[in-house]
């Protein structure tokens, strides 16, 4: 019973946090300078929690909260959801080769991941004719996205406590228990 509850508890933080950073999007207090594009937040974030414990970041959550962020941001419905989707399970499944590197190989999976997802996002509104953001905003978003990376992973080590799984944890992750 212990263990249902503090995994439904990280859940539920995981889902807060989500819910907090989408809602801090919309919030129409800007504090940075205009030339500097806005950090991707929730993105570190759920690649933080996936690479420490992916079995506290429900695919629903992350689906809905990305959604809702798109409708409410008015971008095109779907496709950065769709990437952000893409990249949670291929981290999910990579997260045990990932979690045995040392950190600053975990940043390097993390930056390449997001370059590949910004150039990919970039690219799909290029053919589709849409209206993409100028490419010259594209990469300031991801360095500054990549070099918040670690203080996100701080927060969510040593405020939130969520770390990586011992052996044992993990054996009993991969059996059900």
């Amino acid at each position: 019973m212990n263990n249902s509850f503090a995994l439904w508890s990280y859940r539920a933080a995981f889902t807060f946090i989500l819910a907090a950073i989408s809602l801090g999007n919309l919030l129409p207090i800007d504090i940075r300078p205009s030339q500097i594009p806005a950090p991707d937040i929730a993105f570190c974030a759920i690649a933080a929690w996936m690479l420490r414990r992916s079995d506290y970041t429900p695919v629903i959550v992350i689906t809905a909260v990305t959604f809702l962020t798109e409708i409410v941001l008015f971008h095109p419905l779907g496709l950065w959801t769709a990437l952000v989707l893409l990249a949670a399970e291929f981290l999910r499944r990579n997260a045990e080769r990932i979690r045995y590197h040392s950190f600053l190989t975990e940043c390097a999976h993390f930056a390449v991941l997001y370059l590949v997802m910004s150039i990919g996002y970039h690219l799909v509104l290029v053919i589709s004719f849409a209206h993409p953001p100028d490419f010259g905003d594209v990469l300031p978003q991801v360095l500054i996205t990549v070099a918040l990376y670690p203080l996100v992973v701080l927060a969510t080590v040593y405020i939130f406590r969520v770390r990586k799984p011992s052996s044992t944890e993990v054996g009993i992750l991969r059996a059900g228990f």
